[in-house]
């Protein structure tokens, strides 16, 4: 509870998944889900790819590598709100291997995700013309490449206009 985390465990035995209080109260999940009457196990705060996403992820892990970590866009009473899901799979110690369930925590990183957000979007951009800076540029330029995406590039050379400036002032360059 002093956490701030919603923590859950499910049993591939019974199929429930299982939250806690904080579930409910943050995000109106109910106590416990019974997974097995519901054809992809949908879980009604993510999307239908999200939720497929998401067990996949979780079922692909292995006794070696157990944990499954990613960030979901969430549906919450408020509005949408990014999420980060910890998962911890549990295995038999027998020879077989068996997973046996999961338990887990969902965060909300949402500030953290537009603050984020809101630092690249300043790193990336002349703060005067809004464009792509040159490295931002030469990223975006790379990875359309990369992608064989089509693309099309605009580039303005002003001759002499640091004359501009030096003429008439940085307000006048700054405003043309």
């Amino acid at each position: 509870a002093l956490s701030n985390e919603i923590l859950f465990e499910y049993s591939t035995k019974t199929e429930i998944l299982a939250f806690s209080e904080r579930g409910y109260t943050e995000l109106n999940l109910e106590p416990s889900i019974d997974c097995m009457n519901q054809n992809y196990r949908y879980i009604h705060i993510l999307s239908e790819e999200d939720n497929i996403d998401l067990w996949n992820g979780i079922f692909s892990t292995t006794s070696e590598q157990p944990f499954f970590q990613k960030q979901y866009l969430v549906d919450t009473p408020k509005g949408k709100c990014w999420y980060e899901f910890i998962v911890r799979t549990l295995w038999s110690n027998d020879l077989n291997n068996i997973c046996l369930g999961f338990v887990g925590k969902l965060s909300n990183i949402h500030e953290q995700k537009i603050e984020a957000s809101l630092l690249r979007e300043m790193a990336e951009h002349d703060s005067l013309t809004k464009l792509y800076n040159r490295v931002a540029m030469h990223r975006l330029i790379n990875e359309s490449l990369h992608k064989g995406v089509g693309c099309t590039l605009l580039f303005f050379d002003l001759d002499n206009f640091k004359l501009a400036n030096d003429t008439y002032g940085h307000a006048f360059g700054d405003d043309l």
